[in-house]
């Protein structure tokens, strides 16, 4: 039995299949002649390719980047049949039967939005500013909570006077640790949930400072508060981020433009005199203005 969903998937395929196809009579139209099937595959290609990367970098919606993939074959596709059916019904026939090949062959979906290890190889100032925007998951038995990372600050080695790297210890030996590893510890009875960045041996870090609910209520504008709301805790500690499947980092379905300001850092004694505090402004749930 067919589902709901695939019937769904179905009839994005044939609203890809109508838009290619009335792409091509509408080209055929404007220029007032028949296209060499070469010229047609070219031309169609090339209107594609446009749109592709004007949603892709512009508006980031994946799912008219699918339906411009699927338009794209299926108009090609159109002027390949065209050059060998005349008729119209064979050709609408051969148009349906392409539709249902694109769907029966259509590459698999890639649903892992998790972050890799890249993302944490970088200095721990650009890894700051690259998180913001996106989602911290967790996940708690059956339950999947999700929250967007608006505030972050970036921790350094033992010349940074807030740094944890400052005293030997385990904290610092976890700072030095590979990309991607997660750093907890307490201050003030609460948990504070770090990632590690750069290169191993380099004792740098970033700080999650301040969440977004997007599926579930709860105060998450703040260190502390952020890791009550996600029961995040000691368990974490030295596990990696990247490989995790209770705690892991996605990349937003919709990639919305934002503004990043900076500050020097939050309750700190003594700083560096950079500003390493990121946060997306105008966002209501960062810890402090």
């Amino acid at each position: 039995m067919f589902s709901l969903t695939t019937f769904k998937e179905i009839g994005k395929y044939l609203l890809a299949a109508i838009l290619g196809v009335l792409f091509y009579f509408c080209f055929e139209k404007i220029f007032n002649r028949d296209f060499s099937l070469y010229e047609g595959i070219l031309f169609i290609f090339i209107i594609y390719m446009i749109l592709f990367f004007f949603f892709q970098y512009i508006y980031k919606i994946k799912e008219i980047k699918e339906l411009i993939f699927k338009s794209i074959i299926i108009s090609e596709l159109t002027f390949i049949l065209k050059q060998y059916y005349s008729n119209t019904f064979y050709l609408i026939i051969g148009i349906l039967f392409i539709v249902f090949l694109v769907y029966l062959f259509k590459p698999t979906k890639n649903y892992n939005k998790k972050i890799n290890k890249y993302l944490f190889l970088s200095d721990a100032e650009i890894v700051a500013k690259d998180l913001l925007g996106k989602i911290l998951v967790r996940k708690l038995k059956n339950k999947i909570l999700k929250a967007k990372i608006v505030e972050t600050e970036a921790y350094y080695d033992e010349n940074d006077p807030a740094s944890r790297a400052r005293q030997n210890g385990d904290l610092r030996e976890t700072m030095l640790d590979k990309e991607g590893t997660i750093l907890v510890y307490g201050v003030h009875n609460n948990w504070l949930i770090n990632f590690v960045t750069n290169e191993k041996g380099k004792a740098e870090a970033v700080l999650l400072r301040a969440l977004e609910p997007l599926n579930f209520k709860g105060k998450t504008n703040g260190p502390g508060l952020l890791t009550k709301a996600l029961k995040i805790n000691k368990n974490f500690h030295k596990k990696n981020i990247c490989d995790n499947n209770e705690l892991w980092i996605e990349e937003p379905d919709i990639k919305k433009i934002f503004k990043v300001e900076n500050t020097f850092r939050i309750g700190v004694k003594k700083d560096l005199p950079r500003e390493l505090r990121f946060y997306i402004k105008g966002n209501k749930f960062i810890s402090k203005k």
